[in-house]
């Protein structure tokens, strides 16, 4: 049962990573920038691209240490050497090594705020990462790589993904489910891709072919039934 508070820290979570996610995907789709061609066409670059694969490859090789970890502290004792895998180092090392190519130093920003009934203003201490233009090729790469690792702070790296239709990135808000970023993109893809319409019309024979026999089934056993009787 979901109380009002955890609604309320629900749709808070919420908030907060529709904010990281929107951003993350008009990078990726290339939807920021307006009119300068080149902001627009670094955002296509496959840097972030990289970026989110390389996580999301830890992130599953991450879930099976999980599991192992759970088996530990029920007491299987056998799988203590297993925890770190040397698949899960390597791709630690390979994404270590990946990020060598950010460089960003911290800039303190204050803002002030003000109280309700209060006369003075306290002052709000922020810290961020900002890259210097001769650092990185794009300085915009340092403030979406924070993005991508908040998305995959929350678990959610594995729901971004690219439509099966048009390729354009898309958070699949039902990860087992979602593989179109529209309805008119499934339409399209289910009327036009030979693939699927292969494998829904031997799902549709298969299931044909159930039924019937099912059918079959119950008729038989209702005749022996009856038989008895």
């Amino acid at each position: 049962m979901i109380h009002a508070s955890n609604r309320v820290q629900i749709s808070v979570q919420s908030d907060w990573l529709e904010s990281h996610v929107s951003l993350v995907l008009s990078a990726l789709n290339g939807d920021w920038g307006g009119n300068d061609k080149s902001v627009r066409s670094a955002y296509r670059c496959r840097t972030l691209i990289l970026l989110i694969k390389r996580i999301q490859q830890i992130e599953t090789a991450a879930g099976d240490i999980g599991i192992k970890f759970a088996r530990l502290q029920r007491g299987d004792v056998r799988v203590a050497k297993l925890i770190a895998s040397p698949e899960f180092v390597k791709l630690q090392s390979k994404l270590d090594r990946f990020l060598l190519r950010f460089r960003a130093s911290p800039r303190i920003q204050l803002h002030p705020v003000l109280k309700p009934g209060v006369r003075e203003t306290t002052m709000f201490w922020g810290l961020s990462w900002v890259a210097p233009y001769s650092a990185t090729r794009f300085w915009y790469e340092v403030p979406l790589l924070n993005e991508i690792v908040q998305i995959a702070k929350h678990g959610r790296i594995n729901a971004l993904r690219q439509c099966k239709q048009c390729q354009r990135w898309m958070f699949a808000r039902r990860s087992a489910i979602d593989s179109f970023c529209s309805p008119e993109c499934r339409d399209l893809y289910h009327r036009t891709n030979e693939a699927d319409r292969i494998r829904r019309r031997n799902w549709a024979r298969t299931n044909y072919q159930s039924h019937k026999e099912l059918e079959l089934g119950s008729r038989k056993a209702a005749q022996r039934k009856g038989g008895k009787r």
